[in-house]
């Protein structure tokens, strides 16, 4: 986990983590201590300590929850509207003026909006 948060902060960013797997969470370390397992490569951004790694892992969880909507409509789109079809219904209807594909697809990608509706809306 340690390595997506940082990943996530800063894509750019040069280091190696040697702990138990990706499932080592600050809490779950000796002493709670992430860093320690950390080298860090990378001279133009700032090594985070142990502070800095918990401020981050905040900010990525509710990075997380505020877009778990789109996630969760990621994944039923793929299910429900095969880029195939997707394909056919935008010909037809471009090319045929065969609206019919595409208007039901349409219904099915705002069933899937309105299953998981973005926040504040």
């Amino acid at each position: 986990m340690i390595t997506d948060i940082i990943m996530w902060k800063h894509p750019e960013a040069q280091f190696t983590y040697q702990g138990d797997g990706e499932t080592i969470a600050p809490h779950q370390m000796p002493n709670g201590d992430a860093a320690a397992g950390l080298t860090w490569l990378d001279g133009s951004i700032a090594q985070p300590d142990e502070a800095t790694l918990a401020l981050w892992q905040q900010e990525y969880e509710a990075h997380l929850a505020a877009t778990e909507f789109s996630r969760n409509r990621l994944a039923e789109y793929v299910t429900a509207l095969p880029l195939h079809e997707v394909i056919e219904a935008l010909f037809e209807k471009l090319a045929e003026a065969d609206s019919t594909k595409f208007d039901d697809l349409q219904a099915k990608r705002q069933a899937i909006k309105a299953k998981f509706p973005t926040p504040g809306e």
